[in-house]
């Protein structure tokens, strides 16, 4: 390195200034370097010619020197380059360190020059780098135990960290079979020696590897030995009959597994695990000679290095035994003794075999009983031709059927009887409207005569409306002896319909339906005219309808009824007999999406004319949630404040375990319960909503009440308990509720 020099000491004549230069051996630190020999040389730098050895030179820092030396410059040239002489050279000996670097400082005076008073001064220092370190040693003695399907436990030993070798965190990596990859599980403290990993899974194989790292490196891995988690069961086990033997089969699902157990049970009793020893990837077995006076069942369990899935189970099988007593399936009911009859049924074997024969017998008024006698097939129905039957009788009947079994008596039980009877088929006449009538208002009732050849007495009935393309426009139906029914659809002037009936008798056989078609032609009122408004102070829409007078010859409207549609749902009759020119409000539209409304003004004759339809778009409401009670609903509550909505929603469900089936399986009913709570702040309420005492008074009146929130939300409710909480002036409440069913 070059010379560093202190600052000049002169006078016009003369001067001095001292420097110095470090040097190092071995000039650079290794791993091995223990110790470095930090060398410097003390310099003089004179303006002139100077002749000198009774000086005094000290020499300090972590060097010691005391003493004259000789002084020897001879250019004349005011701080020649000649004029730089070496005065003195001191060499220690430093300690490296892995920690921190080592400075070696000097500081250097000289006095005493007879050519220049003064003392000239100088100091500096030297660093010695770092000693680097090393990569830290492996772990050792990694292991992995298994704990359950979701966690495994992770151990192992860290030797001794030293300055050379620090340990400064450990990495941890675990691989797995379904990712086939390792991926790091945790980075972290340098003394760690074990590590519980809870994201196991079943049916996977997972391995541990850990190193040791610091700024130099890192170490080898330390790897664990595979520990698998228990493997998937075996999947559609299945057993069935084949000849006298029993042929079991399964796939195997498992990611990995190393062995499987097999097990055998006779008559229900205890399991057999003995029966056959089977490599792993076995996937059927051939049960030779089973007794066939017993039931067998099988199961299969994969194992995984000695860890064991759940058992699979078949089902039981029987060998050829009697079918059980066939099921009835049709008739059940009443028949036309004149018509075609085909007798149908379920053949349930008990192993498993399917039909081969079957046996129908019958008699007819608690007579003998008349046999069909035994007939080969596989079919479960037996077709009797027309007339075999006679109407007005009472008819009893049976079957019994064959499987493969062949020792006597081979076949089922007879079935349970079936008791019904043989009766004429209703009639129906539709008398009202005529075919190709033609209608003249806009309401329609529908008339029609009934016969019965055994003078059974209707008992239901079922009349539809059709439009002119055969859609059902609207169905009404009884179970009485009505002979007439009034539809509550509005025909339109001009178009075509058409309306078919179909009546019932008392042993429950039904007509065909009898269907005349039609036409309308009527004078219509004048038209009504609609507004409406959306209040947001009430939630309400606010709507108007106004009905001109009628000009001669057309009928005056004698009311008004009007109908809303949400988005594109049904349309719903909101309020009828309404007067022809008035005022009214629906105090439920939606909050989110458009509400169409329609009125429809209706004559004395009666006939019918529809407005335009009018259409309001309602976004949110500003965030108000609504809650419409008591008549009409028109007792409301609103609130919005902090407002917090939570909902749950489920329907009735039950699980049932079956044997030779891994899972349960669902079984669901029809009854569903949504369920939900609201949370509001009610004080301080600076900006209109409503008060503790108005939700009370909501919460009071029974069910339905409609809640409508800016979500969408629009459903009919029972509001449970109201509870409310004050803090200082913050009063929040928070109620509860359950959708109801309700029809508008």
């Amino acid at each position: 390195m070059a010379v560093s020099w202190g600052s000049k000491v002169e006078t016009s004549t003369n001067g001095m200034r001292l420097g110095y230069e470090f040097s190092q051996s071995p000039s650079s630190v290794g791993t091995g370097t223990s110790s470095v020999d930090v060398t410097v040389d003390v310099w003089i730098w004179t303006k002139g010619p100077v002749s000198d050895s009774s000086n005094t030179l000290t020499i300090g820092g972590d060097y010691s020197f005391s003493g004259a030396v000789s002084v020897s410059t001879s250019s004349t040239s005011p701080w020649s380059s000649s004029n730089k002489k070496k005065l003195k050279t001191l060499t220690i000996s430093r300690s490296t360190s892995y920690s921190s670097t080592v400075t070696t400082t000097v500081n250097a005076s000289l006095t005493g020059i007879n050519a220049v008073s003064g003392t000239a001064s100088v100091s500096g220092s030297h660093v010695t780098k770092k000693r680097p370190i090393s990569p830290p040693d492996s772990p050792t003695g990694a292991a992995l135990a298994y704990v359950s399907d979701t966690q495994l436990d992770g151990s192992w030993n860290l030797p001794t960290a030293t300055s050379g070798k620090p340990r400064d965190r450990v990495r941890i990596q675990v691989w797995d079979l379904v990712s086939g990859s390792y991926s790091t599980a945790y980075v972290g403290g340098p003394s760690r020696t074990s590590y519980t990993y809870n994201s196991a899974e079943a049916d996977n194989r997972y391995r541990l590897r850990v190193r040791a790292e610091n700024d130099a490196g890192s170490s080898d891995w330390a790897y664990s030995g595979y520990v698998p988690t228990r493997p998937a069961p075996a999947a559609d086990l299945v057993a069935v009959r084949s000849g006298t033997d029993i042929s079991v089969t399964w796939d195997i699902v498992a990611r990995y597994n190393t062995g499987l157990k097999f097990a055998h049970s006779e008559d229900g009793g205890a399991w057999n695990y003995d029966l056959a020893t089977l490599a792993a990837d076995t996937t059927s077995y051939t049960h030779v000679g089973p007794d066939p006076a017993k039931t067998h069942q099988y199961a299969v369990a994969m194992t995984a290095d000695g860890r064991q899935s759940e058992w699979a189970y078949s089902a039981v099988v029987q060998l050829l035994t009697n079918p059980l007593a066939p099921t009835p399936t049709a008739p059940l009911d009443a028949f036309d003794g004149a018509s075609v009859m085909a007798f149908y049924w379920v053949h349930n074997p008990v192993d498993g075999t399917a039909q081969t024969a079957y046996e129908i017998q019958y008699r007819v008024d608690g007579g003998d009983w008349t046999s069909t006698g035994k007939l080969a097939g596989s079919s479960f129905s037996h077709e009797f031709a027309g007339g075999t039957f006679a109407n007005g009788a009472t008819l009893e009947w049976q079957v019994r059927t064959w499987g493969e079994y062949a020792t006597e008596p081979s076949e089922s039980p007879w079935s349970e009887t079936v008791l019904l009877e043989v009766s004429s088929t209703p009639t129906v006449n539709l008398t009202t409207p005529a075919d190709a009538a033609v209608v003249e208002t806009s309401s329609l009732t529908a008339a029609w005569s009934y016969g019965d050849a055994e003078a059974s007495s209707q008992t239901g009935w079922a009349v539809v409306l059709y439009s002119a393309a055969d859609a059902a426009l609207e169905t009404l139906q009884g179970t009485d002896d009505a002979a007439s029914a009034v539809f509550e659809t509005y025909l339109k002037d001009g178009a075509s319909y058409s309306v078919g009936v179909a009546v019932r008798d008392g042993a429950g056989l039904w007509s065909a339906e009898d269907r005349n078609y039609f036409t309308v032609d009527y004078a219509e009122p004048p038209a009504p005219a609609v507004t409406a408004n959306f209040d947001v102070d009430t939630g309400a829409m606010m709507i108007t309808i106004d009905t001109p007078d009628a000009v001669a010859p057309a009928p005056e409207a004698e009311y008004v009824d009007l109908y809303r549609a949400i988005d594109d749902g049904p349309w719903t009759l909101i309020a009828t007999n309404l007067p022809k020119t008035t005022a009214l409000t629906d105090y439920i539209p939606a909050l989110v999406g458009v509400n169409h409304y329609r009125a429809v003004s209706v004559s004395a004759l009666p006939s019918t004319a529809e407005s335009l339809v009018v259409q309001v778009v309602v976004d949110a409401g500003e965030g108000w949630c609504y809650l419409n009670a008591g008549p009409g609903f028109s007792v409301v509550a609103r609130v919005r404040a902090n407002a917090k909505r939570s909902r749950s929603f489920s329907r009735e469900k039950v699980l049932h375990e079956f044997a030779g089936r891994t899972h349960p399986v669902e079984f669901a009913g029809e009854h569903r319960r949504h369920t939900g709570s609201l949370a509001v702040r009610v004080s301080p309420n600076p900006d209109g909503g409503a008060t503790l005492t108005q939700l009370r008074r909501v919460v009071d009146l029974p069910a339905p009440v409609c809640y409508r929130d800016p979500l969408g939300e629009r459903i009919f409710v029972s509001l449970q308990e109201l509870a409310d909480s004050s803090e200082r002036i913050v009063t929040d409440a928070n109620f509860s509720w359950t959708e109801v069913s309700h029809h508008e």
